[in-house]
């Protein structure tokens, strides 16, 4: 019989466990649990239903209690109600309601009741009603409403395009401005809630769709920009901002969105990064980088350019003025530092200065900066400089070797133009000289002999006479040929003429650090003769000016090329230069050939010069400033 007894009690234990786990659930939680017989009698109750019993009503509950027993007469149409919903819940049904009750202190609350029925087999017995205090999810509801309301007052008013997507991606609501960014109108996204979707470009479908995936996963704002083609065929670019928006109870409640067309700034970033990319790329070509340090904080920022100039990368780099000086050639660094100091000082002094470097692998750069200091609005002092660095190296050296180059070219050519000259003369004088020598040998038989032969003495002078004479007239036929010129006549553009000779000369100029200025006269006549000439005559006069410069101090180096009205039916031509002038005894004759100004060269240049102005008619002279230096003229006639 124990052993019955044991086997036969044993099923229960897990049943009483069941029930145990199951008492505590419901007497633990908040809401208000209880069943029901077909009478509206209690038949089950949790603690939170006692709790609100006695709160309520001022009673405890007790089996077979009844609703009509605590409710107050004034509710009892309230309670037939709820008696005629929990009989459909004995016919099968789940039944819910909600319902507004006053509480003894006045306030009042809303609940929800809902009611299950309960089977035994096919049978109900029993109804579950389950009660919550829905209170503070109505006044959420309510906040919430009061919130969308303000929203949609605010946003109908606003530049940007908002909407409000809700939870099952529906529009709530689209904003008029959604009309003039996209050209669709409010009801157009209302009614199709793919059209967001549908006017975005192809190619940042995928960029939306991450973003959707990112903004449903987390809770703080989230911003992407996209391109939308609008309505009237254009490309816009959108700025869009969302956040998901919950209610007072965390309930997920869709999104709000706002989408700002960014066309003309996103235009000007791009052209701005196109700016910027040329302006990296010229500085790579030209090995010219920008810098610009800030004197209060000491902070030297550089382009990526001058850290290749430097040979050094961001990370190294300090990023001050001492760190600077340490790239800086050792024998270099106090003249730099004395050219930064002067222009602190006095920030109308321009930061100009060219140094060598040493780079990190050992190697020395030559360097060319130059810089401009600003002030500071309050204080009036320098408070920063802004430069630019270029890497000459090769320029310098290209530099030293085309000078090379042209001492070597201008050396030959000297050698080339005295062979010419030599070879002529040596061949056209020979025979007369030879004649000279023989004759002088045969005087000086006649006088050494005994008794001496005046009369053949005589002879060989008068020999020698003529033959010294037929040389000198060979030199002159020497000249002659050597001034002969094949002139091409035609109307030439005197001031054009110069332009051109300027051109070429420029690079000459910049060399020798000279300024050269034109002063033209724009109505002046064409000249009638040959172009190439006095192109020549030109070029020749600018080079004399600049050579005159060459070994003088002179403050402002400078030459002026000037046109302008003759007083003869001619236009004069003047070339004008700073340097120390003629000497008065060489004025006249520094036309003259092999006459010169110059330390060393013969100077046939000039004598030229005067040999094509006088073929075309007119002449050249020269005359010494008043405030000093040379000024040289060529007049021309007019072209008739």
């Amino acid at each position: 019989m124990k052993e019955y007894d044991t086997k036969r009690k044993h099923p229960l234990k897990p049943l009483r466990s069941s029930e145990a786990r199951l008492r505590a659930f419901i007497d633990n939680t908040e809401d208000i649990i209880c069943a029901r017989d077909r009478d509206g009698g209690l038949m089950l109750w949790n603690e939170a239903f006692n709790k609100s019993c006695k709160h309520l009503f001022g009673v405890e509950a007790h089996v077979g209690l009844k609703t009509g027993d605590l409710v107050p007469p004034e509710h009892r149409e309230e309670i037939q109600h709820i008696r005629a919903l929990w009989r459909k819940a004995f016919e099968g049904e789940r039944i819910r309601e909600e319902f507004t009750y006053t509480w003894p202190n006045g306030e009042n609350h809303f609940f929800e009741i809902s009611w299950s029925p309960i089977r035994i087999g096919n049978k109900i017995v029993e109804v579950a009603e389950i009660t919550r205090d829905i209170t503070e999810k109505k006044r959420a509801e309510k906040e919430f409403r009061e919130s969308e309301q303000r929203y949609r007052t605010v946003a109908d008013f606003t530049y940007d395009w908002e909407y409000w997507e809700g939870p099952e991606g529906e529009m709530i609501y689209v904003s008029p401005s959604c009309e003039r960014i996209s050209g669709y109108r409010a009801e157009e996204f209302v009614n199709n809630p793919d059209l967001m979707v549908e006017i975005i470009l192809s190619e940042d479908r995928r960029v939306w769709a991450v973003h959707e995936h990112k903004a449903t996963a987390k809770a703080e704002p989230l911003m992407i920009t996209f391109r939308i083609r609008t309505r009237q065929g254009t490309i816009s670019w959108i700025e869009h901002v969302c956040q998901p928006v919950r209610d007072a109870e965390g309930t997920f409640r869709g999104f709000r969105a706002s989408n700002r067309d960014i066309t003309e700034r996103r235009l000007a970033e791009d052209k701005l990064k196109r700016k910027d990319k040329m302006l990296e790329d010229a500085q790579k070509i030209a090995h010219l980088g920008s810098w610009e340090w800030n004197t209060l904080t000491n902070e030297l920022k550089w382009s990526n350019e001058v850290f290749q100039i430097f040979g050094l990368s961001s990370q190294s780099f300090d990023a001050t003025y001492e760190a600077f000086l340490e790239s800086v050639h050792p024998d270099d660094r106090e003249e730099v530092k004395t050219a930064v100091n002067r222009s602190l000082a006095d920030p109308s002094v321009d930061y100009n200065i060219m140094h060598r470097i040493k780079r990190s692998d050992g190697s020395e750069r030559i360097v060319r900066e130059r810089a401009k200091v600003t002030l500071d609005d309050n204080t009036g002092k320098a408070s920063r400089m802004i430069g630019t660095v270029q890497d000459i190296t090769d320029i310098r050296n290209m530099g030293r070797e085309a000078e090379r180059l042209r001492a070597e070219l201008s050396r030959m050519d000297r050698i080339n133009i005295m062979g010419v000259l030599t070879a002529g003369i040596s061949h056209e004088i020979n025979q007369p000289l030879a004649a000279i020598l023989s004759n002088a040998q045969a005087a000086l038989r006649f006088m050494t002999n005994d008794p001496q032969n005046l009369e053949e003495v005589k002879e060989a002078l008068h020999d020698i006479i003529s033959d010294d004479k037929r040389a000198g007239e060979m030199v002159h036929s020497i000249r002659a040929f050597v001034g002969r010129y094949d002139v091409k006549r035609e109307e030439v553009d005197l001031n054009q003429t110069v332009r051109e000779v300027l051109t070429l000369i420029k690079s000459e100029a910049i060399h020798r650090k000279v300024a050269i200025s034109k002063n033209l006269q724009a109505d002046i006549p064409p000249v009638y003769g040959d172009r190439i000439q006095i192109q020549q005559v030109i070029l020749n006069l600018v080079m004399n000016a600049l050579e005159a410069l060459i070994g003088h101090h002179v403050s402002t180096p400078e030459v002026i090329v000037s046109t302008r009205f003759g007083d003869n039916k001619d236009v004069i031509l003047s070339v004008s230069d700073s340097g120390p002038g003629i000497e008065p005894d060489q004025l006249k004759s520094i036309f003259d050939s092999f006459e010169t100004t110059k330390k060393e060269g013969l100077e046939i240049g000039l004598s030229i010069c005067r040999t094509i102005a006088e073929k075309h008619g007119g002449r050249i002279w020269a005359e010494n400033r008043p405030e000093g230096g040379a000024i040289f003229f060529l007049s021309l006639p007019w072209s008739e």
